[in-house]
């Protein structure tokens, strides 16, 4: 339910975003009148089952639209060009138009729902619903299974011809977009937005100009416990560039969280174990693969943690893993 909401919220942003453009531009101006997209997000409703009291059973529904139902792309690249077809130029280039907006990060896909004509002005209009959105870098909260990341993002532009509303709005030409994987990637724990907060405005913010990277993608919250950095550019620059970010995290761990030691043999499968069981906390094993940490946050915590882990490792007698 979560991922269905969030897509929508996503493409609703970016619909009322391609309307204003629109009609700067007077893209779709025909006959001078200017076409109207309905923000992808109808009103929606919650409802739960009340024939089962204290049931948890929800679902989303929403208001029934009048019409002929069109798919006029989905998620995996195709293109409907044979029914509405200046519908279907309005949905091409509105997918288009969501990845240059979001700086080539986010795309908005499986563009569906009703094609339409305005009575009062004659301008076409589309009234959609259940959209996908691609997150290219995974710098967001989960999208749902449809989520094709940066697979997703290749097979639409894999497919995709730019129109006339597409060249009228000024779109990027498909062929001056880059999608080569970054050259390096920084990954650094999830501890607090915060931490991130920080971390972005003393480093991830001034490494592209600093060290002349061509591009630097990173998350603006926290969507997970293990976060990454990537970057583009010359290996050279690229490797200055990782290891003053991985300095940064370093100083700024050690500033927001308990680092508790270690045995150079640790058993990771006990460690997670232990982890487990901590309430009212966050730890995160540093560094990820072959962690010789656990870092507590909030920072005053990390005492109490370090002597409930040395207790549960003592009452477990778990072979391979103890503290240093």
């Amino acid at each position: 339910m979560e991922p269905f909401c969030r897509n929508s919220a996503v493409a609703r942003h970016y619909a009322k975003c391609f309307r204003q453009r629109s009609t700067e531009s007077n893209s779709f101006g025909m006959a001078g009148a200017v076409c109207s997209v309905r923000p992808l997000s109808l009103e929606d409703y919650l409802y739960q089952l009340q024939d089962e009291p204290g049931s948890t059973q929800v679902f989303i529904g929403e208001l029934h639209m009048k019409g002929d139902f069109v798919k006029f792309n989905n998620n995996g690249g195709s293109v409907n060009k044979a029914e509405h077809r200046a519908h279907c130029e309005i949905a091409q280039a509105f997918s288009h138009f969501t990845f240059d907006e979001s700086h080539r990060e986010l795309l908005v896909v499986d563009i569906q729902g009703v094609p339409a004509v305005d009575e009062k002005t004659g301008g076409i209009k589309l009234h959609l619903t259940d959209p996908q959105v691609h997150c290219r870098y995974g710098n967001y909260e989960s999208f749902g299974d449809g989520d094709l990341k940066e697979d997703g993002v290749r097979k639409f532009f894999g497919t995709h011809v730019c129109n006339r509303l597409c060249r009228k709005m000024k779109l990027r030409p498909v062929s001056e977009y880059d999608f080569i994987p970054p050259k390096a990637v920084v990954q650094f724990p999830g501890v607090s937005e915060a931490f991130l907060w920080t971390l972005t405005a003393e480093t991830l913010k001034t490494v592209r100009a600093k060290y002349g990277l061509a591009e630097v993608v990173f998350p603006n919250s926290i969507i997970g416990p293990l976060l990454e950095a990537k970057l583009w550019g010359r290996t050279r620059d690229t490797s200055r560039a990782k290891e003053a970010i991985e300095q940064s995290v370093e100083r700024l761990l050690k500033e927001h969280c308990y680092w508790v030691p270690l045995s150079i043999h640790v058993d990771q499968v006990a460690l997670k174990n232990c982890l487990a069981k901590l309430d009212g906390v966050q730890t995160f094993p540093w560094p990820g693969m072959w962690p010789r940490y656990v870092l507590v946050h909030p920072l005053k915590a990390g005492p109490e943690v370090e002597q409930t882990l040395q207790n549960q490792i003592s009452s477990s007698d778990l072979d391979g893993f103890q503290l240093v």
